[in-house]
């Protein structure tokens, strides 16, 4: 099927091989990863979707819908879904990052503040054929923040797991 990859210095590096069906390992089958190209204000205790992720890396199943910018499921199966993002500035408050599927919040995980501001998940989810998958994001500052660009650190990434 594929290989499991993941963006990692400014390359794209090879994480696991898929073995194919009857193999005994995983097949990756979708290998989807997009970055943000613009910065996205947040306001405070606001859960907001992060539409600047819109620079597609890979869509090896043409599953990116780049009108309403989230994925798209073409086939049923199980994903692994991982995002992170970054804000700026700020010492106070909780940051969080959170997986909708459909408009609702599957799961999410939220930090504390300090050294990393930077919110990351990784789940996986059973999809069927149409479902859409989005990332939102959200803090407690006080004040609106805003997202950092220019990272290879801060993606979307999925893959069909089986």
């Amino acid at each position: 099927m594929g290989k499991l990859k993941q963006y990692h210095n400014s390359a794209w590096e090879t994480r696991a091989q898929g073995s194919g069906s009857g193999g005994g390992g995983t097949s990756f089958d979708t290998d989807f990863s997009v970055l943000q190209s613009t910065t996205k204000s947040i306001a405070t205790t606001t859960t907001t979707k992060l539409d600047t992720f819109d620079t597609v890396v890979i869509d090896t199943n043409t599953e990116w819908d780049a009108v309403n910018l989230y994925w798209v499921c073409k086939t049923a199966g199980t994903y692994i879904v991982s995002a992170a993002y970054a804000l700026n500035g700020g010492s106070t408050g909780y940051r969080a990052i959170y997986v909708y599927v459909d408009g609702v919040d599957i799961q999410n995980r939220s930090i504390s503040p300090g050294a990393s501001a930077s919110p990351s998940i990784v789940c996986k989810t059973a999809l069927t054929v149409g479902q859409y998958v989005e990332i939102y994001g959200r803090h407690s500052q006080g004040s609106d923040l805003v997202t950092l660009i220019g990272v290879p650190a801060y993606r979307w990434d999925i893959w069909r797991i089986k």
